[in-house]
């Protein structure tokens, strides 16, 4: 909240997927409820300073009007599909349609790491058929997906219905998390190959 408020505010709404995703395959679901919460409350708190005067106060201010109109509407910088699998290198910003001047492009490497990941997690599940034994690897697929949702058209209903999204201005913001956790899903499935012999020889390379 401190550190980068339109960064948090998209948290808020990933949260609960990864708080329910870990009640579900967890035994303790009372201990880390509470601990979850006494965190969160403690957060929030300390941080009062901060969000609740310029929550309470932001009809006294342009806020509403800068960040929700004209250019900055989020109606105008939804992501399609193709753009995260490819987008070319500019100079320009972020405008309506596929002639954005930025990229949005999430990266062949990440996007090869997170597929065999993906081959990885199909496979224990079919050897184990449990999912106690790829449990993180769903979590975070499952996050990975929402997120990329959250930056194209097929997300505008969620956007539309919650207003303070609008102030984040640009719905590829989610991008931060896209690359967080399709990082995290990349470097899982080292997991599985960690006693293999040729390991270190692929951690140097």
């Amino acid at each position: 909240l401190l550190s980068h408020p339109f960064v948090s505010f998209p948290f808020f709404l990933l949260f609960p997927v990864l708080f329910f995703a870990t009640l579900f395959f967890e035994q303790e679901r009372v201990r880390i409820t509470l601990q979850t919460a006494y965190a969160t409350l403690i957060g929030f708190a300390i941080s009062a300073f901060f969000w609740l005067p310029s929550m309470m106060e932001r009809n006294e201010t342009l806020v509403s009007r800068i960040l929700t109109t004209q250019l900055a509407d989020y109606k105008m910088h939804f992501l399609y599909l193709r753009q995260l699998l490819y987008s070319r290198w500019d100079y320009g910003g972020s405008i309506y349609g596929l002639e954005d001047g930025m990229s949005f492009q999430i990266g062949f490497v990440h996007i090869a790491l997170v597929a065999i990941t993906a081959l990885f997690t199909v496979y224990t599940l079919w050897k184990t058929k449990s999912y106690k034994k790829v449990k993180t690897e769903l979590v975070y697929g499952s996050l990975l997906g929402v997120a990329i949702l959250m930056t194209t058209f097929k997300t505008q209903w969620i956007w539309d219905r919650i207003s303070f999204l609008w102030y984040l201005q640009f719905p590829w913001r989610f991008l931060v998390f896209v690359s967080c956790f399709s990082s995290v899903l990349a470097a899982l499935w080292l997991m599985h190959v960690a006693q293999k012999w040729w390991y270190p020889i692929l951690i140097v390379i």
